[in-house]
């Protein structure tokens, strides 16, 4: 037990009166996007128990919505209004827009082997249209899908001189998209087995894949190639082009004898 070298902390709460939600509503100018689609967003239904975190997920809903028609920089205020008789506090949403934002251009950094078309196929969001954060969100999770980039971080720029426009400017880093696999194994029947494969994701920076594989075995012996184009067509229809062979011998083996080629 100790005596002189402690220090006992006593923290008193007082939880005060449970509330519960009143009715919310909405104000301010939000004349361009519909009236219900924000409503939709808000959480907190009258007659449940208070939440600040039902609060703070309904103003982040109502500012994504308001991202998605191009108010970039909107601003929702969840204003409360308190009955302390009833013990219920309402919340009036003050919705500030602020100015429609165009995205003047889309610049990318750090993709030193893949191409810049390469890239843009991937985006949803495009120049010399109205910010939509669902847009751009979709975009940077379509590049992330490709698997050609490390890491890739998203940052806005204002343009000077007017108020109304940003770049958006993605920063990628590109990871090694080439594999390459060694295999060797026993048989039975085939004796010493051995697999050779290699593989370009994005070869050459074109988004395009090839691939050559070649099995060998003292019966059967495989070889392998495809060229894969994911974007044939600007819509996404993909072509590829195979080359197979197999060779077998049974020479060795205690069943009929033939070959194949």
């Amino acid at each position: 037990m100790c005596i002189r070298d402690c220090v006992y902390i006593d923290i008193s709460v007082d939880e005060g009166n449970k509330y519960t939600f009143a009715k919310s509503k909405l104000s301010g100018k939000y004349e361009n996007v519909p009236e219900l689609l924000l409503q939709a967003q808000i959480g907190t239904y009258e007659g449940n128990v208070f939440s600040r975190s039902q609060v703070t997920q309904t103003t982040a809903r109502i500012n994504q919505i308001l991202g998605d028609y191009g108010y970039a920089f909107s601003n929702a205020n969840a204003i409360p209004e308190i009955d302390k008789e009833e013990r219920t506090v309402g919340f009036n949403y003050f919705i500030d827009p602020g100015k429609k934002i165009y995205v003047r251009r889309i610049n990318f950094f750090g993709n030193e082997k893949t191409k810049d078309s390469v890239i843009r196929r991937e985006l949803r969001q495009f120049e010399s249209s109205w910010y939509s954060k669902k847009k751009v969100d979709r975009s940077r999770e379509r590049l992330s899908r490709t698997q050609y980039f490390d890491n890739i971080d998203l940052q806005t720029s204002n343009v000077p001189g007017v108020t109304d426009q940003i770049d958006l400017n993605f920063q990628v880093v590109e990871r090694n998209t080439g594999k390459l696999m060694l295999g060797a194994g026993v048989s039975s029947g085939e004796g010493l087995v051995g697999t050779f494969t290699v593989s370009q994701s994005n070869f050459l920076g074109t988004g395009n894949t090839v691939s050559s594989s070649v099995s060998t075995g003292e019966v059967n012996k495989t070889y392998a190639l495809s060229y894969q184009d994911p974007y044939w067509t600007d819509d996404g229809v993909s072509r590829t082009f195979g080359a197979y062979r197999k060779d077998v011998n049974t020479s060795d083996l205690s069943t009929a004898s033939y070959n194949t080629f």
